[in-house]
């Protein structure tokens, strides 16, 4: 081993070497003792440049002094090095982890003393010291027109509006004189004693709480008498608990005033704060009493807030926040609370109300590779550390107090259903993928990996926090739904169709504001129309539901159900955010009647060929409805649609309008019958008349023209005799042709 630098003896902490140095950060226990080290930011060596400097110089060089600057989260970081020409000072954002340079120092010299004073009536302060000029290197130069003289400085930066409240800090050695001091200061030794004060007594406690921070502090207990007006009203943040602000209030909740904080170890509860708390021994973080105030000094119980808090580094399994009190516990999650995990050892928390709270650790189980029988696990930990897979043939079941923790690739497959009940988590930092039913009921869900969901997935009443950018949530099975769920964070969600068989997702009633694409994994099914077979479609529904943006690809659908009643906003039927639909993609409303309510959507994006399907459920003609309403300067006109159940007789269109509002725009869809042209009409009478005229000319010939039958033409049934003849009528002679005028004919008829 290298032993050039083991000053004084023997060199312990053993790190990669680096000339231009580290900041390094380090968890402590209960006891602040250290326990793990860890690098927080470190300079970066180049080759010398031609001022002489061997540490680039957009970073640290040779850090010798740093300070905290609480209420903005930054660290002020002095330098004392050879590395960079001028001795600098940085300001380090600890939560964007920005490095600003802020201030330089004369050749020769060094920075110290760098502080921040919080509140020093109603300011706030930095100071800095600059030490021995042209004293190390570059004596030469302090004789330079631009040179500052070899004396000192020490100034400050500032003032600065205070950020924070006043802060008065007493300390002591033992409980016994931590609790006089408060005793004489506010008139109560813990918040245990508030509920025997008199309306009076607590309205005077809050007079002296009035602007201020007050800090009580003994080797094992920590007390927090705070204004909670006078906290940094951007942030409403305030961290308590000692060293390494394990604990954060993120939002007081509303109306609160004032607020007691107090903090103990585990086994130092009952002794220090008359807390009785079950098993300490499985207790892996502090143990926090909070009580809150009104103005007027009324208690505070049954009301919600925020905070968040982390375990002891030597206890890194933080698996459930818990309610402690008087020797009972029960999960923040059971009492319609949540927990989110957003690092290794720090959980975000919801409580419903006032109480003591500690984080606690369950029993670590195994978890065999198959599972045959029902069984149902609960208060335990399971954890995943190799690759590999979980056969599934029966029930599996997490339920209350069980927290399944995958941090290596891991497949469940096999006919049965795993199930994650309420007050389960599931935290999932490497790729998981559900080969098998599964099924969510008011469970917490973190992702910083993959979950891939190929068979049916029901999820209901739970919290899924992607966590991260490379978080991604897949839904590629023939059935999955998302009801009453929040789906929240950075990360990305899809459903994925196969182009073979049909695949339908629903959100109905859930808040998800994770962006979601609609995907379609074969592209040989892209071109075909699929209008008229859904059953092949990959379809993702919406029933009153809150989305964030959406992408829709070729061959799928958007489905929005316009009658869905769960909505939270009564004048829509669903929200979304940005919406795109790719050529060939569908827009579906089933089914619409006469009280359908509008989709909402920020914005429409459409490609070539989207085509937009009314299902609908109304006899009603006429009938225009609005479909959905979008935010556009320029609004389309027109869709390529079609309408399923159109009334028989009417005439069915879908098409678009400026909305009531400016800048929006709505798609309508309309039910009318036809009605005739008045034009038609016209054209119809005149060709009526011209074909009357020769109608008539035909008639008056026909008439005119035709042949009637003489007598001749009738054969007679008695005929004339011969003129030969001399005997007439009635026997008499007949001496010339007599007449027969006066006699009656008959005539023969035709055939």
């Amino acid at each position: 081993a290298n032993t050039q630098y083991d000053k004084g003896g023997p060199n312990h902490l053993k790190v990669a070497y680096n000339p231009c140095g580290c900041v390094y950060q380090l968890d402590v226990d209960a006891a602040y003792s250290a326990t793990t080290m860890s690098a927080l930011l470190c300079g970066a060596p180049i080759t010398a440049d031609a001022d002489g400097n061997t540490c680039d110089l957009d970073g640290i060089a040779h850090p010798d002094n740093v300070a905290m600057i609480p209420e903005y989260h930054q660290l002020l970081i002095g330098e004392d090095t050879s590395a960079h020409q001028n001795d600098l000072v940085w300001l380090y954002d600890l939560q964007d982890r920005t490095l600003t340079r802020i201030a330089s120092t004369p050749y020769g010299s060094e920075t110290t003393s760098p502080y921040w004073y919080r509140n020093i009536d109603g300011h706030s302060y930095m100071t800095l010291v600059v030490q021995h000029p042209y004293g190390e290197s570059d004596s030469d130069k302090a004789t330079d027109a631009a040179a500052t003289g070899r004396a000192g400085w020490i100034g400050y930066v500032g003032p600065f509006q205070a950020h924070g409240p006043k802060q008065d800090l007493y300390t002591a050695s033992d409980k016994a004189s931590l609790d006089k001091m408060m005793l004489d200061i506010f008139g109560v030794s813990s918040s245990l004693q508030l509920h025997s004060k008199t309306a009076s007594e607590l309205l005077h406690l809050v007079s002296l709480m009035s602007g201020k921070v007050s800090i009580f502090r003994s080797p094992k207990r920590t007390v927090e008498f705070v204004d909670v007006h006078a906290l940094p009203s951007q942030s409403y943040n305030h961290y308590f608990g000692g060293v390494g602000e394990p604990f954060t209030i993120t939002d007081f909740g509303v109306g609160v005033a004032y607020a007691i904080l107090s903090s103990v170890h585990p086994t130092d509860s009952a002794t220090e704060m008359g807390l009785l708390v079950e098993s300490p021994a499985t207790h892996v973080t502090m143990v926090y009493m909070i009580d809150r105030l009104l103005a007027d000094g009324t208690i505070l119980h049954a009301l919600p807030f925020n905070f968040s808090i982390s375990s002891f580094s030597e206890y890194p399994s933080l698996s459930m926040v818990a309610y402690t009190n008087q020797g009972a516990k029960s999960s923040v999650i059971s009492d319609g609370g949540s927990q989110t995990q957003v690092s290794a050892t720090r959980w975000s928390v919801h409580s419903t109300h006032t109480s003591a709270f500690a984080g606690q650790s369950s029993s670590f189980v195994s978890l065999p590779s198959s599972v045959s029988t029902d069984t149902v696990y609960t208060n335990v930990t399971i954890q995943f550390t190799t690759p590999g897979s979980t056969v599934v043939t029966a029930i599996l079941e997490f339920g209350q107090g069980a927290v399944v923790q995958v941090l290596a690739a891991r497949n469940f497959t096999g006919s049965g259903v795993v199930k994650f009940t309420s007050g389960s988590q599931l935290v999932v930092s490497a790729p998981l993928t559900f080969n098998v039913v599964v099924e969510f009921a008011a469970a917490a869900v973190t992702l910083t990996s993959t979950v891939v969901f190929t068979f049916t997935a029901t999820l209901m009443g739970s919290l899924l926090s992607l966590m991260s950018v490379s978080a991604r949530l897949s839904f590629e099975g023939a059935s999955s739904s998302v009801n009453s769920c929040t789906l929240t964070g950075s990360g990305q969600t899809q459903h994925m169709w196969s182009g073979v068989q049909g695949s339908v997702l629903t959100s109905a009633n859930s808040n998800w504001s994770v962006a979601l694409s609609v995907n379609n994994s074969n592209s040989a099914s892209r071109s075909r129309s699929l209008r008229a077979d859904r059953s092949k479609m990959g379809i993702t529904k919406l029933c009153g539901t809150t989305q964030g943006n959406i992408v829709i690809a070729t061959g799928t659908a958007l489905l929005n159900q316009p009658n869905c009643s769960v909505s939270s906003n009564g004048a829509y039927s669903s929200t979304a955010g940005a919406v795109s639909f790719a050529s060939n993609s569908f827009l579906i409303f089933d089914p619409v009647t006469s009280s359908s309510k509008p989709l909402l959507l920020s914005s429409l994006s459409a490609g070539s060929s989207l085509k937009v399907e009314v299902i609908s459920s109304s006899s009603t003609v006429p009938l225009d409805v609005t479909l959905a309403t979008y935010t556009s300067s320029s609004c389309t006109t027109s869709f390529d649609s079609t309408t399923t159940n159109c009334p028989s007789g009417a005439t069915c269109t879908v098409y678009g309008k400026a909305g009531s509002t400016s800048g929006t725009c709505d798609i309508m869809h309309k039910q009318e019958r036809p009605t005739s042209d008045s034009s038609d009409t016209a054209l119809y009478g005149l060709l009526a008349l011209l074909l009357l005229l020769p109608a008539v000319v035909v008639a008056v010939w026909w008439f005119k023209c035709r042949t009637t039958p003489t007598d001749d033409a009738y054969p007679q049934l008695y005929p004339e005799m011969p003129t030969s003849m001399s005997v007439g009528y009635f026997g008499q002679p007949l001496t010339t042709p007599q007449s027969d005028s006066g006699m009656p004919k008959f005539h023969a008829s035709y055939p």
